[in-house]
């Protein structure tokens, strides 16, 4: 695989990371009543990860649109 395709498939697998780790936040804080603190540390999201979910739930970011 070359460099540009490496780096593209790279960034696609992150962003669905992203995605599955907002949306099982998201489901935590519905169907088990966690803060959106409880939930990141249920699923061992890095601290240094932390702010940026924090900020699209408060903004109640659409990560479908990835």
């Amino acid at each position: 695989m070359c460099n540009l395709s490496e780096g593209v498939f790279a960034h696609g697998v992150e962003q669905g990371v992203e995605k599955t780790s907002y949306q099982c936040i998201r489901n935590l804080m519905k169907n088990s009543k966690l803060s959106i603190d409880e939930a990141m540390n249920t699923l061992e999201i890095s601290k240094d990860d932390q702010p940026k979910y924090k900020k699209w739930i408060e903004e109640g970011k659409n990560r479908s649109g990835f």
